[in-house]
């Protein structure tokens, strides 16, 4: 971080820009490796790691004011039944299938995989202004997706739930993930009084 101001063509300049190329190496090497810790290596989303940093800044955003945010949990289901009965391959595609409609719906917010079936969507700025308008989209993407499907344990299924910050009920991002995932539990309760199997929602 700190500058090599000396330029010329004498044995000092050469070594400055020597050193200057050298930093400039560092820095993207650097910048890779933080990208590998943050990113889930299946998905290519931000991994559980990057949701606990993300988790501590918007802390510290309530500690200092009134941040305007929603947070959406979505819980893959079936994900358990296909590992066991094709496959963790086919688990693994379905997954990859699942993550690429979440951020196709989310796209200009980050999304978190926080376990195997469990992703984290951040709704801030635009994204949280229009979060219904989004979520809507996200089940029609997903009825689309599922319409090009010929094998049945190749469609998503996802149960969500959406939370949003209030400053009367939440002191943490905690507090609004756990009603976010209560919201999503009584989701996937819904999801199957309407009839998707009981094995497809373990």
């Amino acid at each position: 971080t700190v500058p090599i101001e000396h330029r010329g063509t004498d044995e000092v300049g050469i070594l400055a820009d020597s050193f200057r190329m050298t930093v400039h190496h560092l820095q993207k090497h650097m910048d890779y490796i933080n990208g590998l810790a943050y990113r889930d290596t299946l998905t290519g989303v931000k991994n559980k790691a990057a949701y606990l940093e993300m988790e501590k800044r918007i802390n510290q955003q309530i500690q200092l004011g009134r941040p305007e945010f929603a947070v959406m949990v979505l819980d893959l289901n079936g994900l358990k039944l296909v590992n066991d009965n094709y496959g963790h391959d086919a688990g693994d595609i379905l997954i990859i299938n699942a993550t690429r409609i979440i951020c196709n719906s989310f796209s200009r917010s980050p999304v978190y995989r926080i376990g195997g079936d469990e992703f984290v969507v951040l709704l801030e700025n635009v994204d949280y202004q229009n979060y219904k308008c989004l979520s809507e989209e996200f089940d029609r993407a997903i009825q689309e997706a599922n319409k090009l499907v010929h094998k049945e344990y190749d469609k998503v299924s996802v149960a969500r739930g959406i939370a949003i910050y209030s400053e009367m009920v939440d002191t943490s991002f905690a507090s609004v993930f756990k009603r976010a995932d209560q919201a999503m539990y009584r989701n996937k309760a819904q999801m199957k009084e309407k009839g998707v199997s009981e094995s497809m929602l373990k």
